[in-house]
């Protein structure tokens, strides 16, 4: 059997649900900041800051992972590695999906001992219809558009994967996990897939296939696709227990495999 988009996005939820705190909300929501966008310059120098400036601040952290993914279009960067992971960090916590996660998932928390398969499966639904829509309503599918721009030009083949010496080999498990999750909600609001059709649904749906233990090319999918196919083939082909030992790419890896 094809692995299903809501088996891999359940897991997910519950993995995420268990570690709410653990990179999304690592230094709290904080509050809103004035700043203006002719005031952003981002250097080596400065980045960190700029990072410790845009946790809790998703329009702060669109505009700086906009200029981010401006700089790295240029290859030969000094610091594109470091630029990129910093960018698409800014890019997921511009997306509000720490937040809609957190916000949708507290009620299934609370309940899920005491519900049977039957209302579960409606609860999930529900929870994914709230994450949804309180991820259109932060502008996911743009932080998707940055992860796409940053990333695209790390990945090529077919199955998609990322070059040997790609930043991503620097990222942590949960921070590929979140960047699954945000492009997985992206193409499912480009695709206009929501609670009710995504019983049944699979990655042919983006023009992507699993085949051999690899997200394939299988259509013409767009840009954002084909980097979500190089996130999945990182987590899935690797064997030192890197993503397999982690709740959350462990889960998204276990969905892949146990539906295969």
């Amino acid at each position: 059997m094809k692995p299903t988009l809501p088996v891999i996005l359940t897991a997910c939820i519950l993995a995420l649900s268990v570690t709410a705190c653990d990179d999304f909300f690592s230094s709290g929501w904080g509050s809103p900041r004035e700043y203006s966008a002719d005031n952003i310059n981002v250097t080596i120098s400065n980045l960190d800051r700029w990072i410790d400036r845009t946790i809790g601040n998703p329009p702060l952290a669109k505009l700086v992972s906009e200029n981010i993914s401006r700089q790295v279009a240029d290859l030969n960067h000094p610091h594109r590695a470091q630029f990129q992971r910093a960018g698409i960090r800014m890019a997921v916590e511009s997306s509000g999906l720490g937040v809609a996660l957190f916000t949708n998932a507290l009620t299934i928390l609370s309940d899920m001992a005491d519900t049977d398969d039957e209302n579960m499966d409606a609860m999930l639904k529900g929870v994914f219809s709230g994450i949804q829509r309180d991820f259109r309503n932060s502008g996911g599918v743009g932080a998707a558009r940055n992860i796409t721009t940053i990333a695209a030009h790390d990945i090529s083949g077919n199955p998609p994967e990322f070059s040997d010496v790609a930043f991503v080999n620097g990222s942590t498990p949960s921070e590929v996990g979140q960047v699954i999750l945000v492009l997985t909600l992206a193409k499912l609001e480009e695709e206009n897939i929501n609670d009710m059709t995504y019983w049944g649904f699979d990655l042919k749906a983006f023009d992507l296939e699993l085949s051999g233990g690899k997200v394939m090319i299988v259509g013409t999918p767009d840009p954002k696709a084909i980097v979500l196919a190089a996130y999945l083939n990182l987590i899935l082909e690797e064997d030192n227990g890197r993503f397999a030992d982690n709740f959350l790419t462990g889960a998204i890896r276990d969905a892949f495999r146990n539906n295969n």
